[in-house]
């Protein structure tokens, strides 16, 4: 699997849309990250099943990033969000045949769930933190990186 080939069939076929766009909360009508900066959406691909909202590529590595508004996250809608979201793009990969087959476990792919910090309390953030723990060491094989963050940290990293 060939992280160029990935990145460029998506600049070439794929819907880039505002941070605005891709963190908005259609219940609420709030995005949590406002910039103009643009990401892919992930939500294209499959309207279908539960999937992250967005995906980034950005040093070499593909981001898999879900945006929550609300105070009320759980840990199987993580867990949904996380391997629906990957099993979702590895079938778009091999089907579309950007790659011919994927290995595991690959250092390509990371998750991030990034959530208003306004809107969670400080016993749900030591909840995220042993959350963040347990996630990523059952999803090592799938990701390299799983993080639990708010959306200013977000921000910082990529610097949006």
């Amino acid at each position: 699997m060939n992280y160029n080939d990935i990145e460029d069939y998506f600049a070439e076929n794929m819907i880039k849309k505002s941070y605005t766009e891709l963190s908005l909360d259609k219940v609420s009508k709030i995005s949590v990250i406002n910039s103009v900066k643009e990401s892919y959406d992930f939500d294209c691909l499959n309207y279908k099943i539960k999937t992250s909202d967005a995906i980034i590529f950005s040093s070499n590595k593909i981001i898999l990033a879900e945006f929550k508004n609300g105070n009320k996250i759980s840990e199987l809608d993580i867990r949904l969000k996380s391997s629906e979201s990957i099993l979702s793009l590895l079938n778009f990969i091999l089907e579309n045949k950007i790659c011919d087959s994927i290995c595991f476990p690959n250092s390509l792919f990371q998750f991030y769930l990034v959530y208003n910090r306004n809107k969670i309390n400080s016993s749900q953030v030591v909840h995220f933190g042993s959350l963040e723990r347990k996630l990523k060491k059952q999803y090592s094989a799938l990701y390299s990186k799983f993080k639990i963050l708010n959306q200013d940290k977000f921000k910082q990293i990529f610097r949006l």
